[in-house]
């Protein structure tokens, strides 16, 4: 029961870090440097985004779950 909550708790983050990812492309690609905008701090926080990715990209590799086919 405590694995499926943890699973389920780690998945919901990797969501959350995943849309963090996109709407820092959002901001660094549409966001004009003219007006600020509440967008525009997300191109701030780039790294981190990028760093919360990569530590899920280690969780689920790290994980010994077996595939089921």
């Amino acid at each position: 029961m405590f694995g499926k909550i943890l699973r389920g708790s780690i998945i919901v983050g990797n969501v959350m870090a995943i849309v963090w990812l996109l709407l820092c492309l959002v901001a660094s690609y549409y966001d004009t440097s003219a007006k600020a905008s509440y967008i525009s701090l997300f191109s701030f926080t780039c790294i981190f985004a990028v760093l919360a990715n990569l530590f899920f990209v280690f969780v689920w590799f790290l994980t010994n779950r077996k595939w089921r086919s």
